[in-house]
């Protein structure tokens, strides 16, 4: 009997240890002002709902001050197309071999979708 209380006040014991003895959770740290955010990259899913047809998609977006490069992927990954932006104007480049090119990006969107999609607003938008 005396030999089964050692063995429990012992296991109690060690259980509180246990519990005493977990590492502190990290901090999440601060989040940086939308003005010190210059480049960003980011992967994702995006829904496109239009009257005559819905689809989803995948897209990579990797941004800088002066270009941006966004990768569209059907949901298994297949890419499908990607839109680049530098100071040289915008490029689409699909992979059925379709390429057009604009002046800016907003341009050339507008010219293939028909939807205004302004590129700089959705910037201030990711960026919260």
């Amino acid at each position: 009997m005396a030999l089964s209380r050692i063995l429990s006040a012992a296991l109690l014991v060690a259980l509180l240890a246990a519990c005493g003895n977990q590492p502190p959770k990290a901090a999440i740290p601060p989040r940086p002002p939308r003005e010190s955010v210059l480049q960003f990259w980011l992967e994702g899913r995006i829904a496109v709902r239009l009257p005559e047809r819905s689809s989803t998609m995948r897209i990579s977006w990797e941004h800088a001050p002066q270009s941006d490069t966004i990768g569209f992927s059907s949901p298994l990954g297949n890419q499908l197309a990607e839109l680049q932006r530098d100071a040289h104007g915008a490029r689409w480049l699909a992979a059925n071999g379709e390429h057009h090119e604009a002046h800016d990006a907003d341009q050339l969107i507008w010219e293939l979708t028909d939807i205004p999609v302004p590129l700089d607003n959705l910037v201030l938008w990711t960026t919260g």
